[in-house]
């Protein structure tokens, strides 16, 4: 799939592995991350272009998306990567917290994409891959909360908000998946500043995985929720 990506949360751990993934398959990456100078040096280290921005308002949105328009004109595929993860359970969730976790995992991927669609419109097959968690998934998002907790710890504002943005991409895909393809994955839990390091996968591996998901568009069509390598129930 020759073109141009455009991946958030660039500028370390797997977004950063993405980049250099798709860098390698010959695409054009334009690389993202809140903090510029990381942006320059993994769009310095895959060839492509760095795009810093803050996605915790409308209006960074907004910018991300017209630096991406002066740089290109047509986006074959969109990655939303970038994320948090803040611990906390019903008893103790702040207001900022919960705002942080919706705004950063849920909200911004989807004005993100709002204001990017001209550019995926002008390509030839559009593809928004998101990348979320098991962990959000009704269909399990009860049975498997204690092996979760033990796990990971307690992190209602995350599961929330990535629930909220696997929404998301169940609602694109029945409003515009003939159009723009929208895909949904757990790439698995990896060992990042995020993930921490007793995590099970290197970020190269899982990396690999998310570019996989993103270019196979036979094994993965528009509309896929995808755990494991396999298509899931939402």
């Amino acid at each position: 799939m020759p073109g141009t990506a455009l991946v958030t949360g660039a500028g370390r751990g797997l977004g950063a592995e993405v980049a250099r993934a798709l860098a390698a398959r010959g695409l054009r990456v334009l690389c993202h991350a809140r903090d510029g100078p990381r942006a320059e040096a993994i769009a310095a280290a895959v060839g492509g272009h760095p795009l810093p921005g803050d996605l915790r308002t409308e209006a960074g949105c907004a910018a991300l998306a017209r630096a991406a328009a002066e740089r290109v004109r047509a986006l074959d595929l969109l990655v939303h990567n970038a994320g948090v993860m803040p611990a906390g359970s019903l008893r103790d969730a702040s207001w900022a917290v919960l705002e942080e976790a919706l705004a950063v995992n849920a909200i911004a991927p989807i004005v993100l994409t709002r204001d990017l669609l001209p550019l995926l419109e002008a390509a030839p097959r559009p593809r928004v891959v998101v990348v979320s968690t098991q962990m959000g998934r009704l269909a399990t998002m009860r049975a498997n909360h204690a092996d979760n907790v033990e796990r990971y710890g307690t992190l209602l504002p995350y599961r929330v908000s990535k629930t909220a943005v696997n929404g998301f991409v169940a609602v694109a895909d029945a409003e515009l998946g003939d159009r723009v393809e929208f895909v949904t994955l757990h790439p698995g839990w990896i060992r990042t500043d995020m993930g921490g390091p007793d995590a099970d996968l290197d970020p190269a591996d899982a990396a690999a995985e998310v570019v996989r998901v993103a270019l196979d568009r036979e094994a993965y069509p528009s509309g896929s929720f995808v755990v494991d390598g396999r298509r899931s129930p939402w």
